[in-house]
């Protein structure tokens, strides 16, 4: 038995990791769970590396063929990570949950990177993502940071993917990798990445999936910016299989002392078929990915494609009232309900005044919610937060707040500007008017609808942005960080 391993267990599969003689870490063994976990260390010499670096790259590992997860320019200019494991723990962190943490740090410079690496038991799931530390005063840059990699061995290699666009979304597609090819699955459009392809896939071994047969790893990336996920199929006959969210088009600055943590790639194995599979993720995801996951959805109905922008307080009463007979759980009021001096009639006003339209709506939001009560069913409502038009009181007094550059015209999409989230000020400011507005409603709706990587950040000091260079990362996980207060702070 080789020392220093570590065995993740679920009910049906089995991971297996180990340190090499030189302090890297590698993956033995992902597949099915093996009578004695230490049979997968059977043939750990020709493991690939569980997280690699640009310098692992080019140096003659066994069957590799040029495949990194981590790329940094350290402060002093240098292109250089060497990372050795100093240690590891394994936490037990309930009963379904067990996390192994592998320590690695560069001998040379002040740059540590934690692999953490979940198994899920009654999903039989496994999450792995990854932490740079920058311990140093000064910045490093980030080319590559990716969640995760995989090896895998086997004649033939295909991949499935899910891309699409607006009306055409999730066109299941699957196509073999090569010998000496590779696929990359790829999006840069900001935060609309799942309108363009979800970044999931399916690996499937020796054939093309199948429902119910065959071997296949599925997986995702937990992640809603861009992605880049790549399949290399190498000279060797083996697949080397990444994620991970795309820096492009610039690297990420990490200052002094700053963290950076990579989303988590969620994995599925199974040798009965894409089915089996994709029944472990959704196990995963209704418990641990998706809030209320357990709960059945509400049938609703939209106001959008009934009455657009056009719509009265009566119109809307009548609509909630034959949704309510027959028998629809929830009525969500779209677009148009809100401006002030600037009132919301068409798509070139009011985005960014939440105010409600009392032309439109006299007694309110209050007198929607009461009228829904009384029918017995819940009310929503629609929001975009990101969002700004040009004709609006809140850009007027603050222009200042959307995202663009100094000496450069500021580019209009759909007649609205994206806002810099990222600014505490804008940050504190819609907050306080979801708080005041929405105080009652139990369901936002929100939507983005604008390509992200379109706008390019500004260099202004005070917030995340300053001196980034890449504003899609930045935008989506200020995003995140956003949707998240607004949940702790709200009944949502």
């Amino acid at each position: 038995m080789i020392p220093d391993s570590v065995h993740l267990l679920t009910r049906s599969s089995q991971m297996t990791l180990y340190k090499d003689e030189q302090g890297r870490v590698r993956r033995a063994y992902y597949g099915p769970r093996l009578h004695q976990p230490e049979d997968a260390l059977e043939n750990a010499a020709d493991a690939p590396l569980l997280y690699s670096s640009l310098a692992d790259s080019v140096t003659g590992l066994p069957n590799a063929s040029g495949e990194y997860c981590i790329c940094v320019t350290q402060a002093d200019g240098a292109l250089s990570l060497n990372l050795e494991c100093l240690g590891w723990e394994v936490l037990e962190l309930d009963d379904d949950r067990e996390e192994a943490v592998f320590y690695g740090k560069d001998p040379s410079y002040p740059v540590r990177v934690e692999i953490h690496v979940r198994s899920h038991r009654e999903s039989d799931t496994f999450l792995q993502w990854a932490v740079i530390r920058n311990e140093g005063k000064e910045g490093i840059r980030l080319h590559r940071a990716a969640s995760a990699q995989l090896g895998l061995r086997a004649e033939r290699y295909f991949v499935t993917s899910f891309r699409g666009t607006w009306g055409g979304e999730f066109l299941m597609s699957e196509e073999e990798v090569a010998r000496g090819h590779e696929l990359a699955l790829v999006s840069g459009t900001g935060t609309r990445t799942a309108q363009e392809g979800s970044p999931g896939f399916i690996i499937s071994l020796d054939g093309p999936a199948r429902e119910d047969s065959g071997e296949v790893v599925l997986g995702a990336l937990a992640w809603s910016g861009n992605y880049r996920i790549w399949f290399r199929h190498s000279p060797y006959h083996y697949l080397f299989a990444g994620a991970g969210l795309d820096m492009a088009p610039a690297p990420y600055l990490l200052d002094g002392g700053g963290v950076f943590k990579t989303p988590s790639l969620i994995l599925a194995h199974s040798k009965n078929g894409k089915g089996e599979a994709s029944r472990r993720i959704h196990r995963w995801a209704r418990r641990y990915g998706l809030r209320g996951g357990e709960s059945e959805r509400p049938t609703l109905l939209n106001s959008w494609e009934g009455v657009y922008f056009t719509f009265t307080e009566k119109v809307l009463h009548g609509m909630m009232k034959r949704a309510a007979d027959l028998g629809i759980e929830l009525f969500v009021l779209d677009d148009g309900w809100f401006g002030g001096r600037f009132p919301r009639n068409d798509a070139r006003a009011g985005l960014g005044d939440w105010q409600v339209n009392r032309a439109k709506l006299p007694h309110g939001l209050e007198g929607l919610i009461r009228q829904a009560e009384k029918l017995g069913i819940r009310f929503g409502i629609w929001v975009e937060p990101e969002m700004v038009n040009p004709h609006s009181e809140l850009y007027q007094n603050h222009p200042e707040w959307v995202i663009g550059l100094p000496h450069r015209e500021n580019r209009l999409e759909r007649s609205q500007y994206l806002l810099d989230l990222s600014n505490p000020h804008v940050c504190r400011y819609i907050l306080d008017a979801m708080r005041k507005l929405l105080g009652g409603i139990r369901v936002f709706p929100t939507s983005n609808g604008i390509a992200t990587a379109k706008f390019p950040t500004p260099a202004l000091p005070g917030w995340m942005p300053a001196a980034r260079g890449i504003c899609p990362l930045t935008t989506c996980g200020a995003m995140n960080v956003f949707l998240r207060r607004w949940r702790r702070n709200s009944r949502m």
